[in-house]
């Protein structure tokens, strides 16, 4: 099953469950992301592949945009708690 999730952070990954995580793995993950979808093209002469996956594309950035930047206020060796979202619906 290892092979299917090849980072620290994959399916069943204990590396991160129970405790914080420092806030520099988060980033590579981010850069990583963004390296992996930003070279994904839809496929053009579909409405998928001309508005949807641009639309979904541009969303993800923006998304991983804000994420770069509360992680970059956080200082280095700060550890990264999960959930507090400000949403507040029952989901961890």
């Amino acid at each position: 099953m290892s092979d299917a999730y090849p980072w620290p952070w994959g399916h069943e990954s204990s590396s991160l469950k129970g405790r914080g995580a420092d806030a520099t793995i988060f980033l590579e993950m981010i850069k990583e992301v963004e390296a992996a979808v930003g070279s994904r093209k839809g496929r053009t002469g579909t409405a998928a592949g001309d508005v949807a996956f641009p639309k979904g594309k541009e969303n993800l950035a923006s998304v991983l945009k804000r994420y770069k930047r509360r992680l970059a206020n956080k200082p280095p060796g700060s550890l990264v708690a999960g959930g507090g979202g400000r949403r507040g619906n029952g989901y961890a």
